[in-house]
């Protein structure tokens, strides 16, 4: 039941009440130039994600995907 109050009913309705949307506060005064996250997107950064390695391996829906740094810090995605 994602999106609705657990255990709560409309008055006079079977139906769950669905609740209110979830709202992110504005970044720092001095941080304008990062936009805000929505709560629908994670943001990850490549150091935590790689640690010490070049190399990461990614699985989505019983399929392997690999993450791979570059030399000039870009990022490659093989499957």
């Amino acid at each position: 039941m994602c999106g609705q109050a657990k255990g709560s009913k409309g008055a006079g309705s079977d139906r769950p009440v669905e609740s209110a949307p979830t709202t992110t506060a504005a970044p720092p005064p001095g941080d304008a130039a990062t936009p805000p996250v929505s709560d629908a997107v994670r943001h990850v950064r490549s150091a935590d994600l790689f640690g010490n390695a070049r190399e990461v391996v990614i699985e989505h829906e019983h399929h392997r995907y690999r993450l791979k740094m570059t030399s000039r810090g870009g990022l490659i995605l093989n499957k």
